[in-house]
């Protein structure tokens, strides 16, 4: 799955910031030069962060 993020949003970036801090923190998966791998299994996990990070306001 690709996801495209509109950077030109306010506050996007922070958004981004913290999807891959806490992606990182609950290992959900490898972050590496812009590009996210993760396990299937995971994909429940991934979604519920990408809700809270970016439709929580």
């Amino acid at each position: 799955m690709k996801l495209g993020i509109d950077i030109s949003k306010k506050g996007i970036l922070d958004k981004l910031n913290a999807f891959v801090e806490s992606f990182q923190q609950l290992q959900l998966g490898e972050y590496e030069n812009g590009t996210i791998t993760y396990d299937e299994e995971k994909e429940d996990e991934i979604n519920a962060l990408l809700e809270k990070c970016f439709l929580a306001d």
